[in-house]
């Protein structure tokens, strides 16, 4: 059995003990890199003098400048921003935010949300603010305790200043491998007519030992530096535990990250950035195996152990977890009579969320309740939109739609949804109205007109007026969602706005 307390000291003594040793041989490897450069050159400052002056600055670049710039970059390239604050799922996250900084005893780090179906998280440090990363699919899709979990898990990064060694040990490598990038630029070549610099004497040999010194200290870092993350990730599952008090939680959300995992999230500006987030994003064989092997070059330890000691500290059998709890957790979850519907000041039910969809859809508007999501409101009707409908005209109305903020025509039923919500719907895997027979039959109508005439542009498909804007009164653009599923969709590039027609909202979903 796990002594929760023991196990976090001897963690957090053998990270430290990592760390320092990483530091000592980084001051030693670049001790060594001057002198071999004062021997092959003397103290003239020759140009691999410079190179090596150069490397050392990237490196003190890196390490104070990382944060406001190749942070706020590689936030930029998953497309990371600040939650809706008119997304009740977004604010949900936001208040789990805050109660688990109250129980850490810490300031509410910032929440930033990037659109993905992958289920993962991290959290930066920039100069001014820590940030908590998640993707859509952890805010959509997950259990409120699972969110806990997860949160809690990237503050107690926070709380043990994991976001700070982190960002330190990506600038250590980032700094070796720009060195060796600068050598790489540098090394000489010969061309056709001779006016390339030639390897010759003690330049092209320092060139070749300093390159092979550096790869030689690249991978020593790089193998100090996962031995370092690995223990720092056990230490944050044990703060999760202590935040939250629920092992379980977390031994469902680390199994639901690994399940969904795929070949690749998203291009990493570098391979550093892989050990930010609560799994390895890219799975491989190796992070998922436990022998010398793999702890001296995977990022993570295997998730079946960290599984396994959530599971020993809620006293829960492995087999029952993951033959019973996690095979109904993600099969059959969504069909569980778990649901209560508020109407008239009494709660009726329980309903599964395709009762509620079903029995419930005149409504405009429903309040919902569940043990495990906690009080959501669903199709809210809020007040009367300054403007009209752009298909018949009528009268718009704001409302929500799997708890996004969308605007909704009460005559012809169509809908208007800003082009970042739509992805955000398109992830969230709520349960819909069967749509399978209308998507035959627009796939079948689609197919008929293509053979029929042969090459079929949208106005085939849809030979009705382009429609205006409703909000800036431009002419809306029209095509096809995809030629796999022909949804006619009328979109203003000014303002970010799909308009789609009844029921192909619910096409898009199922």
């Amino acid at each position: 059995m796990i002594n929760f307390w023991k196990f976090e000291k001897e963690n957090r003594i053998k990270s430290l003990i990592i760390l320092f040793i990483l530091l000592f041989f980084f001051v030693l490897a670049w001790w060594i890199a001057f002198k071999i450069t004062l021997f092959f050159m003397g103290i003239k400052l020759y140009l691999p003098f410079y190179i090596y002056i150069i490397a050392a600055l990237i490196t003190s670049f890196f390490y104070f400048k990382r944060a406001d710039g190749s942070i706020r970059e590689f936030l930029f390239a998953i497309n990371a921003l600040p939650i809706d604050k008119e997304d009740f799922r977004h604010r949900r996250v936001e208040n789990i935010i805050n109660e688990i900084s109250v129980a850490a005893g810490i300031q509410p780090p910032t929440l930033y949300i990037f659109p993905s179906y992958i289920k993962n998280a991290f959290t930066v440090k920039t100069e001014k603010e820590h940030i908590v990363v998640i993707s859509e699919g952890v805010a959509g899709n997950m259990r409120r305790d699972e969110i806990q979990a997860i949160v809690a898990h990237e503050i107690g990064h926070i709380v043990d200043k994991d976001t700070e060694i982190k960002t330190f040990i990506v600038s250590l490598t980032a700094g070796l491998v720009s060195a060796k990038s600068l050598l790489g630029f540098t090394t000489p070549t010969t061309t056709k007519h001779g006016t390339g610099v030639r390897m010759r004497g003690k330049f092209g040999t320092y060139i070749i030992v300093m390159y092979i010194f550096l790869t030689i200290t690249q991978i020593i870092t790089r193998i100090l530096s996962t031995m370092v993350s690995r223990q720092r990730e056990y230490l944050a599952d044990m703060k999760s535990t202590e935040f939250t008090r629920n092992p379980e939680a977390l031994a469902r959300a680390l199994y639901i990250i690994d399940h969904d995992r795929i070949n690749q999230l998203i291009n990493l500006t570098h391979p550093s950035y892989s050990m930010l987030f609560l799994i390895n994003p890219l799975k491989n064989s190796l992070g998922e195996k436990n022998g010398l092997f793999a702890n001296l070059f995977s990022t993570h330890p295997p998730t079946f152990l960290r599984i396994k000691r959530m599971l020993e500290l809620a006293h829960l059998d492995p087999g029952e977890f993951f033959a019973d709890k996690m095979k109904k957790r993600l099969g059959i979850d969504e069909e569980e009579k778990q649901y209560f519907v508020k109407q008239k000041d009494k709660w009726l039910g329980p309903f599964t969320m395709k009762e509620i969809r079903e029995k419930f859809k005149d409504l405009n508007m429903v309040k919902i309740f569940s043990e495990l999501h906690g009080q959501e409101s669903f199709m809210l009707k809020g007040e009367k939109a300054d403007y009209s409908c752009p298909r018949c005209g009528g009268g718009l109305y704001d409302t929500f739609y799997e708890d996004i903020p969308v605007t909704l025509c009460q005559t012809c039923g169509g809908v208007l949804i800003k082009g970042v919500r739509l992805k955000r719907s398109l992830i969230r895997e709520d349960p819909h109205f069967n749509m399978k027979k209308e998507k035959e039959l627009i796939k079948t109508r689609f197919l008929q007109l293509k053979k029929e005439k042969g090459k079929i542009g949208i106005k085939d498909f849809d030979s009705s007026p382009l429609l205006n804007c409703p909000v800036c009164g431009g002419k809306m653009a029209r095509f096809f969602y995809s030629y796999n599923l022909p949804v006619v969709m009328d979109f203003c590039y000014k303002c970010d706005l799909y308009f789609l027609d009844r029921g192909e909202l619910d096409l898009l979903q199922s």
